[in-house]
């Protein structure tokens, strides 16, 4: 099992390069001219500088800031080029010790258009973030935020230039006490930043936002089922139990959960919650003290009846049609066991049944690796390994097993959240 959950892992590694996810889109060109076509969408952590585009029945385009003005991946992104002035300080103290460039940048970029209307909204990601406001489609000037340097104490302060700059443009057009509320109690972030630049747009009796963009999924729930192949192991010391061969578990398995998706730019990464049931059936052989006068040949049976909940990790290392992820988590197995018992024979005669042989917990925990795919979202296989807790808990041994569940299923949306 260790072989073939090693040999996916690579194999899922591997198939993170060269792989493409091209959307539904277009282009607008230097020249001012609209394509349609597909933009290979790579949900960009930074800002992209360049872009593959193909055009219906064309080759592969590589274009960047020489090439075109905007584009938009429908329902997803719109980015529009701009020659900015970005200030180049820190923001956090987690960059204090970067060298820091001088104080005023100038830099031509694909900004990520959030509001569109008489004030609009720009983001820009690269060493750090920055918002960007243009007013009546004007050339769009940075919301400051930034660390400050103290001369005496050589400490910083927090800079929120960007606040003052809002409630000056706000002021011009309404004298609303509730936004200038908001402007001062606001943080330097999309959610904060863009209900704030709608809400001036709508005050001044324009739209709350022009760019449509579709619905993002929150949730997706899943059912499916799978099979289960269960080896047993022990540490510690008891002839009864080290010395037996046991049988491989084979059994099926059925389960039922949600994928929850993360925030912007982490959004490789995914919380799966399941509750799945499952049973593990084991039998075992042995001759204890052979060739002794306490000779004695034991039978042992076990069946383990488990409902599991669990909560994994999954993080996307290929993303297209087919996303392909690698997991870490952990499972509660709610444990019932029946048939449990050994039969014990000397010279072919059975001398005794003890039943239950050894009591099993009630509750163990385990430690769960996925690798798995997930195709046009709606199908996931994965293949699951359990490789940690045990069912049997003494001071001198325990016993547990490592389990391979491989596994089918179907995702359907749940609910949903607007794209801001």
């Amino acid at each position: 099992m260790k072989i073939i959950l090693s040999v996916f892992f690579t194999f899922s590694v591997l198939l993170c390069f060269g792989q493409n996810n091209f959307l539904p889109g277009y282009i607008v060109t230097s020249t001012g001219d609209t394509i349609n076509g597909n933009i290979n969408y790579m949900n960009w952590r930074q800002n992209p500088r360049t872009i593959k585009f193909r055009e219906n029945g064309k080759e592969i385009s590589l274009l960047g800031l020489n090439d075109l003005v905007a584009f938009e991946i429908t329902g997803q992104d719109k980015y529009e080029k701009y020659i900015v002035i970005k200030s180049g300080r820190p923001q956090d103290y987690t960059q204090i010790n970067e060298p820091i460039p001088d104080k005023i940048l100038s830099d031509t970029v694909f900004l990520r258009v959030l509001v569109k209307g008489q004030a609009s909204l720009y983001e820009l990601v690269d060493k750090r973030t920055y918002y960007f406001i243009g007013i009546d489609d004007g050339e769009p000037h940075e919301l400051e935020h930034w660390l400050e340097p103290q001369t005496q104490s050589g400490d910083f302060y927090t800079r929120n230039t960007y606040q003052t700059q809002l409630l000056q443009f706000a002021s011009k057009l309404t004298a609303n006490k509730d936004i200038n509320d908001q402007i001062i109690n606001s943080r330097y972030t999309e959610k904060s930043l863009v209900n704030i630049i709608n809400q001036i747009n709508l005050l001044n009796g324009g739209t709350a936002n022009s760019v449509k963009l579709e619905k993002k999924n929150a949730a997706y729930f899943f059912v499916g089922s799978g099979v289960n192949i269960g080896e047993m192991n022990f540490g510690g010391t008891s002839p009864e139990f080290s010395t037996l061969n046991y049988s491989t578990s084979v059994t099926p398995s059925f389960r039922a959960g949600a994928d929850f998706a993360s925030i912007r730019n982490m959004q490789r990464l995914i919380l799966r919650t399941e509750l799945t049931y499952n049973t593990l059936k084991f039998t075992g052989t042995a001759t204890v003290d052979e060739g002794s006068v306490f000779e004695r040949n034991v039978n042992y049976n076990l069946q383990l009846n488990m409902i599991s909940p669990a909560m994994n990790v999954l993080y996307v290392i290929v993303q297209g049609r087919m996303d392909i992820y690698l997991g870490l988590g952990f499972s509660w197995n709610i444990t019932n066991s029946t048939n449990s018992h050994v039969s014990i024979y000397k010279n072919g005669q059975q001398q005794r049944v003890i039943d239950p042989f050894r009591e099993v917990q009630t509750g163990w925990v385990g430690v769960n690796g996925k690798a798995g795919m997930m195709i046009n979202k709606k199908f996931d296989v994965n293949i699951n390994y359990n490789f940690a807790g045990s069912f049997v808990q003494y001071s001198s041994y325990s016993a547990g097993a490592n389990v391979l569940g491989l596994e089918l299923n179907y995702r359907f949306r749940g609910s949903k959240l607007k794209k801001q």
